[in-house]
Formats: C-alpha cells, structure tokens, sequence
C-alpha cells in the first residue's frame, strides 16, 4: 500500500510538471528539479529508514 501512494504522488507531480511544460517550460523544469521532487524523495527517505540519519544527511550534503 505504501508503495502504491508513492507512486500516485511521484505519477501526479510527473503529470503537474508535464502540463507546466507546455505553456512555461522553463517553470516546469525549475519544479521538476528542485524543490518539490527533492522533499517528496527527503520524505521518502525519511519514512524508509527511520534513525539513519546519516543517509539523509548525506542525501542533504549531496542535494545542495
């Protein structure tokens, strides 16, 4: 089930960034590298292993 919803929101923020595309492609690309895919992945991470935070600090050093 949990993999299911990851894969909802990874399809829906995909689609939200396809249809930006067609009109500002530049905005759709700014969306789709930054910001919001990092944190849905941050999040992913986060909730996959619980008390590693080395891997998401290095996820962090690697992102910036």
């Amino acid at each position: 089930m949990r993999f299911l919803i990851k894969l909802l929101i990874s399809v829906c923020i995909i689609v939200f960034c396809a249809q930006i595309g067609r009109k500002l492609p530049s905005l759709a690309g700014l969306v789709a590298v930054m910001p919001l895919t990092g944190l849905v992945v941050l999040i992913w991470l986060c909730l996959d292993n619980l008390g590693n935070f080395n891997l998401i600090t290095d996820y962090c050093k690697g992102a910036l």
